[in-house]
C-alpha cells in the first residue's frame, strides 16, 4: 500500500474512557460559547474605569483624599499619578483580554482534536463555530490567533483618556499627543505579544507584514504548516527510518557550514551575488568574476523556509531572497533546532514531480522504503532534492569527486552509486540532459 501522510487516528473505546472525553468536549464547548461574554466584560471594564476615574478626580471617598492629600498642592503631580494609574488599568485590561482570547482559541482547537478521537464528524456543516470555521475541520491550527477587532476599543479609549488627562494638567497639545500615542503603541505591542501563537514571534509578525507589502506571498497559516511538517517527522520515526546517513550527506552537499551558521552563510551568499555578476555585461569580462562558479548560496534553513512558507516562486527573486534571509535568520533558526531543521527538511522537500518527503522518494525510486538507507542510496536521494527528472552529469561527477576527497565516500560507495543511477535510469525514473551519453559509461570512465 502506498505510503500516506500519517495523522494520529486514536479513538476512545465505547466502553472505556469515552465519558471522560465527552465531559472534556462539553467543557470546551462551554468555553467557546462564553465568547459572547467578552462584550460584557469590555463594558464592565469601561464602567469600572469611569467609576475609578470620577472617584479619584472628585475625591469622593476617603481613600482618594488620603492618597492625594500630600500632593494636592501641586496639581500636575496629581494628574501624573492619575495618568499612570489609568495606563496601568489599561495594561491589566489588555492582558486579561488577550488571555481570554487565547483560552477560547485553544478550546476550539481542543474540540477538533477531541472530535476526531470520539469519531465525531459533521462534514462541512457550520454547527458550533462562527461563520468560516467549519465544524468538520480536521486540523486544529486552522483556527488561528488573530488581532481581535474589539481590542481597538480598549487601545483607543486609553489614548483618549490619557489625552484628556494631560490636557487638563495644562500641558501642551504636542506633549499630550506624544504621550497618548506612545501609550497606544505600547498597549498594541503588549497585546500582540500576548496573543502570539506557539511558534510565533514579534519579529515574524513584523517581517511578514513588511514583505507582504513588498509583494511576497506567504502561506496563509505558518502554525498549521509546522504542525503538518512535524507530523511527517513523527511518521518517519514511527517507521523507524534512520536518517543519520541522509543528514550527513545533506549537510555535505547542500550546506557544509550548516552547524556553524545561524541560518545564513554570508560567505556563500557573497559568492552567489558575485556569480550573478557573470550575467552582467562588462562585469563578466573581469577575470576574477569568470573564475567564480554559479552558486545558489541558500542554506538548508533558507531552502526549508522557501519550501514550506513561500506560496509562489515568481520573478521577484531579489525580494524573495531577502525575505528568505530575514525570516530564516530571525525566526526559523530560532524556533527549530538544527536537528529539527534537518528532519523536517528530509520529510518535507520535493525530490521529484509530486514526490515529497524521504519515504515517498524511496518508494518512488527504489520501490520500497529502507530503515537503514546506505551512504550511496542517501547520496542519490539528496542529489535529487528539487531536481525535476533531469540529471546534470557534470554536476553529479563533481559532487562525487568532492565528497570522495573529503572522506564522505569510498570506492565501494561510488560503485553502488553508479549501480543505483543505472537502475533508476533504466527504469526511466530519471533522464540524462545530454544526448547520446550513457550514465553508466560516463560515471565508470572516472570511477572504474
Amino acid at each position: 500500500m502506498d505510503w500516506q501522510q500519517y495523522f494520529p487516528t486514536y479513538h476512545f473505546d465505547e466502553n472505556k474512557n469515552r465519558d471522560i472525553a465527552l465531559e472534556e468536549y462539553k467543557f470546551c464547548c462551554k468555553v467557546v460559547e462564553n465568547e459572547e461574554r467578552i462584550f460584557d466584560n469590555l463594558i464592565k471594564y469601561i464602567l469600572a474605569f469611569g467609576t475609578i476615574l470620577i472617584s479619584i478626580l472628585t475625591g469622593a471617598n476617603k481613600a482618594s483624599e488620603e492618597i492625594f492629600s500630600k500632593i494636592i498642592e501641586n496639581p500636575k503631580n496629581m494628574w501624573y499619578a492619575v495618568a499612570i494609574l489609568i495606563f496601568l488599568l489599561f495594561v491589566f485590561m489588555t492582558k486579561n483580554f488577550a488571555e481570554r482570547q487565547k483560552s477560547i482559541v485553544f478550546a476550539k482547537r481542543k474540540i477538533i482534536v477531541l472530535r476526531g478521537m470520539l469519531g465525531i464528524d459533521y462534514g462541512t456543516q457550520e454547527f458550533l463555530f462562527k461563520k468560516g470555521m467549519l465544524e468538520g475541520a480536521k486540523m486544529p491550527f486552522s483556527i488561528k490567533l488573530n488581532f481581535h477587532y474589539l481590542y481597538w476599543i480598549i487601545s483607543i479609549l486609553c489614548f483618549v483618556a490619557l489625552f484628556i488627562i494631560i490636557i487638563l494638567s495644562k500641558l501642551s497639545l504636542a506633549y499630550a499627543l506624544t504621550i497618548s500615542s506612545l501609550a497606544f503603541i505600547i498597549l498594541n505591542y503588549l497585546y500582540i505579544n500576548c496573543i502570539l501563537d506557539l511558534n510565533e514571534t514579534f519579529s515574524l509578525v513584523i517581517l511578514k507584514l513588511c514583505f507582504s507589502i513588498l509583494g511576497i506571498k506567504f502561506i496563509d497559516n505558518f502554525e498549521h504548516i509546522l504542525y503538518r511538517a512535524r507530523l511527517s517527522t513523527y511518521e518517519s520515526k514511527r517507521k523507524k527510518i534512520n536518517l543519520n546517513n541522509l543528514k550527513k550527506i545533506l549537510v555535505a552537499i547542500e550546506d557544509r557550514n550548516f552547524y556553524q551558521h545561524k541560518g545564513i552563510d554570508w560567505k556563500a551568499t557573497g559568492r552567489a551575488l558575485l556569480s550573478i555578476g557573470r550575467k552582467i555585461p562588462f562585469v563578466n569580462k573581469l577575470s576574477y568574476i569568470q573564475k567564480i562558479p554559479f552558486s545558489g548560496g541558500s542554506t538548508i534553513t533558507q531552502q526549508l523556509f522557501r519550501t514550506l512558507f513561500i506560496e509562489n516562486m515568481d520573478k521577484k527573486i531579489l525580494r524573495r531572497k531577502l525575505a528568505e534571509i530575514c525570516l530564516s535568520r530571525y525566526w526559523l533558526n530560532k524556533i527549530l533546532s538544527k536537528e529539527e531543521q534537518l528532519e523536517i527538511y528530509l520529510n518535507a522537500v520535493r525530490f521529484d514531480r509530486q514526490v515529497f518527503g524521504i519515504m515517498q522518494a524511496m518508494k518512488h525510486f527504489y520501490g520500497k522504503t529502507f530503515t537503514e538507507p546506505s551512504i550511496a542510496r542517501s547520496f542519490f536521494l539528496i542529489e535529487r532534492v528539487s531536481v525535476t527528472s533531469g540529471t546534470m552529469l557534470p554536476k553529479v561527477i563533481d559532487i562525487i569527486a568532492r565528497l570522495e576527497k573529503e572522506g564522505f565516500l569510498n570506492k565501494n560507495d561510488i560503485k553502488e552509486i553508479i549501480t543505483i543511477y543505472t537502475k533508476v535510469y533504466q527504469a526511466r525514473k530519471i533522464k540524462v540532459e545530454f544526448k547520446n551519453e550513457n550514465i553508466l559509461e560516463k560515471l565508470c570512465k572516472r570511477y572504474k
